[in-house]
């Protein structure tokens, strides 16, 4: 079971198992933006007792999932490149994804990483293709065109 807290549908996260894996807990949805965050332990730090770049862009893709993918269109990501401000100590961090501007094909958004204290610690950007074919129930064959 997807680990959920707001309310939102277990559909409406895409089964990202991945996520789930890594104790991620969506906190917000709707059209365009998505809220997510993970409790960090010692599974999720690298070798200088940090939080994992990996788990920190992973956090941030995974808002970004959220916030372009709707009942109404299926959406993959074709560029993403993330900044790193600041290291991600302890705590929870949280990913805050957003759509900046967007046409019939393309969307691009932006997905802030902070921690307890809402200090940014990283700043994604991601452009994404909105595919022609809608999002189906789990069990489909939901693959992109």
């Amino acid at each position: 079971m997807f680990h959920n807290n707001n309310g939102v549908k277990e559909e409406e996260s895409l089964s990202d198992h991945f996520a789930e894996h890594l104790g991620m807990t969506l906190l917000e949805r709707r059209a365009g933006y998505a809220r997510v965050a993970v409790t960090l332990n010692e599974n999720l730090m690298n070798g200088v007792e940090l939080a994992h770049g990996g788990l920190i862009f992973t956090l941030a893709d995974y808002a970004f999932a959220l916030a372009c993918n709707t009942a109404e269109r299926r959406a993959v990501s074709i560029s993403a490149s993330i900044n790193y401000i600041y290291p991600g100590k302890a705590g929870t961090l949280t990913a805050e994804g957003a759509v900046v501007s967007e046409n019939k094909k393309m969307g691009h958004y932006t997905m802030n990483v902070y921690n307890d204290d809402r200090t940014v610690i990283a700043v994604m950007s991601g452009l994404a293709y909105y595919s022609k074919r809608t999002v189906q129930k789990k069990g489909n064959n939901n693959v992109p065109e």
